[in-house]
């Protein structure tokens, strides 16, 4: 007592008359899929496209931000970490002031360019400073006494 539909009879019309036997590829497994975008990602992989560049904005930006410490450790200078930092906040204020758009509603939030440059100081730690006699003692670990403008008595 079961409902056939018009599909199903002539599958089984077909599968009695023995028009499915000697199909190539019978008997062998279908080829695995791995996702709805198989052949997206191959053919991004063939063309040698950036997957981040396909990503919203917004998504786009807190992969860079997880990035920015790496990058600011790389830089020369305190003046390349600033400039890194202020391009990366630009970037943010132009999502922010756009709009959602097509992508989802993530949160984007600036970075501290004072926590960069603490975090690039103690990748660099400064270059110990040379007397000018040149005779190459360390300057910075010397510590020097200072005198006290009210104890000039003591000379």
């Amino acid at each position: 007592m079961s409902f056939e539909t018009f599909v199903e009879r002539r599958i089984r019309e077909a599968q009695e008359r023995g028009d499915f036997d000697d199909l190539p590829g019978a008997g062998k497994p279908l080829p695995v899929r791995r996702g709805p975008d198989t052949w997206l990602s191959r053919r991004l992989a063939a063309e040698d496209v950036d997957r981040e560049a396909l990503l919203p904005p917004a998504l786009r930006l807190r992969k860079e931000r997880e990035r920015l410490a790496g990058k600011a450790r790389s830089c020369a200078t305190e003046a390349e970490v600033r400039e890194l930092a202020s391009g990366f906040n630009r970037q943010v204020a132009e999502v922010i002031r756009q709009g959602i758009g097509d992508g989802p509603n993530l949160p984007v939030h600036t970075v501290d360019v004072d926590e960069l440059l603490a975090e690039w100081r103690s990748a660099h730690p400064p270059a110990p400073r040379v007397r000018a006699d040149g005779e190459g003692r360390d300057v910075v670990n010397r510590s020097r006494r200072r005198r006290r403008w009210w104890l000039w008595w003591r000379r």
